[in-house]
């Protein structure tokens, strides 16, 4: 690259820049597909994904997840081992 020659130094740089090239492309590619997913473009109202919300349902999963975690740590530290018990 530092080639005093700038054919020379043109060359060393094109290894560099066909895989910086597909990325750009690969990425502008992605974009649209996103923004045709979307529909931005498509009609004056934009489509935005639905805010998420807190429920009922998301308080009892995690309560249930939290009883479940809170079990298995309890027999582990009271010396319960699966292993144990399947080995007979």
């Amino acid at each position: 690259m530092d080639s005093p020659n700038p054919v020379k130094r043109v060359a060393n740089t094109i290894p560099i820049f066909i895989p910086l090239i597909i990325r750009i492309m690969s990425l502008t590619w992605e974009t649209s597909i996103t923004l045709m997913v979307r529909e931005f473009g498509a009609s004056q109202k934009r489509v935005y994904a639905k805010p998420l919300k807190w429920g009922k349902r998301d308080t009892v999963s995690v309560i249930i997840l939290l009883l479940v975690y809170l079990t298995v740590i309890a027999l582990k530290l009271s010396g319960f081992s699966l292993y144990a018990c399947l080995k007979g």
